[in-house]
């Protein structure tokens, strides 16, 4: 029996180049996720600080609004004129960055502010009302 001679255009792939080939598929496909999923991750990272700054600046605009309920309600009339450090007694404050709380007291306006310390990447929050 004759066996027909094959060509090098019909010659079977050999293990080196079945393997070869599935290196290069392995390593694109690698490449892939790389570029697709490192990028989403990265995302999640830069969310979670912008919630957990959010919920620092709601923390605070809580406590600057508790605050300024008590001195409306009349603790404002035991304040001296111009600016001092206010003391907060909420327990809430022990989520919040380093930063301090102001009071200031005009003649016709009272303003509790807070700041962070230099460094710390959140707002300065105030509220601000009138003397009655």
């Amino acid at each position: 029996m004759v066996k027909p001679r094959l060509s090098s255009l019909h010659r079977l792939p050999s293990d080196a180049t079945r393997a070869g080939s599935l290196m290069l598929e392995l390593i694109v496909a690698m490449a892939i996720l790389v570029l697709a999923v490192f990028p989403v991750a990265f995302q999640f990272l830069i969310e979670q600080r912008i919630v957990r700054d959010s919920y620092r600046e709601a923390v605070v605009m809580e406590i600057l609004d508790g605050e300024a309920e008590f001195l409306q309600a009349g603790a404002w009339k035991k304040l001296s004129p111009g600016t001092a450090e206010y003391s907060i007694n909420a327990e809430s404050q022990v989520s919040l960055p380093p930063g301090r709380f102001s009071v200031s007291r005009f003649t016709d306006r009272i303003r509790l502010e807070w700041k962070p310390v230099p460094g710390v990447k959140l707002r300065i929050q105030s509220r601000e009302f009138p003397i009655q």
